[in-house]
């Protein structure tokens, strides 16, 4: 279960962040399953949360594409005037780490070991690098 870190939260406050957070998913996304949650409670209470769905917002998405993909969860940082700050996703850098891993030798590192290690890492840090490159960000 995910708990906001007290430095983290303490980040947040010192950054005096007005704005709202737009959070661009799916729901059968695995990423999304393990980072949305942790965005929207570590926000929760503190600043506006809106989720919109990629599918169908093709025009929204193309706007924030991953090397020319749709890749999500992506999670736009705007100010309080709905303008964009800065963008994230659709992973944590380690994660993203692991899948050029992959895709650079999938015969050595097959996508089974992939999605393994890439679910280990996420139950370990539970959302800890997903709020501090947002963070980063803010």
């Amino acid at each position: 279960v995910y708990k906001p870190d007290e430095e983290q939260v303490k980040t947040l406050e010192n950054k005096n962040f007005k704005g709202k957070i737009l959070i661009i998913s799916e729901g059968w996304c695995g990423d999304a399953g393990q980072t949305v949650p942790a965005v929207s409670l570590f926000l929760e209470g503190r600043n506006e949360v809106r989720i919109v769905y990629r599918d169908e917002n093709p025009d929204l998405i193309d706007q924030f594409l991953t090397n020319g993909t749709r890749s999500i969860p992506i999670v736009v940082i705007l100010d309080e005037n709905d303008g964009v700050i800065a963008h994230w996703g659709p992973r944590p850098a380690y994660g993203t780490e692991l899948l050029k891993k992959y895709k650079a030798d999938p015969e050595n590192y097959p996508k089974t070991q992939f999605y393994n290690d890439l679910q280990v890492y996420y139950a370990k840090n539970r959302g800890y690098d997903v709020i501090t490159e947002i963070l980063d960000l803010i």
